[in-house]
């Protein structure tokens, strides 16, 4: 529902100094008019959606923020996907992906990695100035990726809600620039229309009531 920011800050901080930085936040204006009866409601986010909508439309910091240190590459927005069998569970095919950037203005060129529990892998990756890229491992081109009899995540009551720890980093000349740990669960979600017109959702093949 909102999205994430990622700043630049190296121009105005002091190495050895107290910094302060300050976030200015400004309002993108009054909404225009809406006709009568459009399906269009000026209301606040939150467990009350018919909360008036208040003047800064729900613009501001929500959550917490962070400042990262990182090589010449830094490595964001790790993800996981899964292709389970169905109906017998006994194999997960896993992509992993993560976004690259290069930071320099030259051409740098690294090993990307990855670990789940005692699965590895890596590949060589070449950066032009400035790039940015999703670079991915598929099970095509690393077959430890299919992973046999996996534990496969339930909702609960169902079954439990097995997870499994995905480390990824990126070096550059054998020091880390930049890692990443994210932890996934395999499961396989699909949905379909009943014969009353209803969608119905399914995980892992199974029918589970909302």
């Amino acid at each position: 529902m909102f999205r994430r920011f990622e700043f630049d800050i190296n121009e105005w901080t002091r190495i050895g100094e107290n910094n302060v930085l300050a976030v200015e936040i400004i309002s993108p204006g009054k909404l225009p008019d809406k006709p009568y009866r459009t399906k269009q409601i000026e209301a606040t986010t939150g467990w009350d959606d018919h909360n008036p909508q208040p003047p800064d439309m729900n613009m501001g910091i929500w959550e917490d923020v962070y400042i990262t240190t990182s090589g010449p590459v830094t490595l964001r927005h790790p993800y996981v996907v899964t292709d389970l069998s169905l109906p017998s569970l006994d194999v997960a095919h896993l992509t992993v992906s993560a976004q690259l950037t290069n930071k320099n203005d030259e051409e740098v060129t690294g090993v990307f990695s990855g670990q789940i529990e005692n699965i590895e892998f890596e590949k060589e990756v070449r950066l032009e100035p400035g790039e940015t890229r999703v670079v991915e491992f598929t099970p095509d081109e690393f077959s430890q990726l299919s992973v046999e009899n996996p534990r496969v995540w339930w909702p609960n009551p169902v079954g439990p809600q097995e997870l499994y720890d995905l480390d990824l980093a990126f070096r550059v000349n054998e020091r880390v620039s930049d890692r990443e740990e994210v932890r996934f669960g395999i499961r396989e979600v699909s949905t379909y229309i009943n014969e009353e017109g209803w969608r119905g959702y399914m995980i892992n093949g199974k029918k589970i009531l909302i």
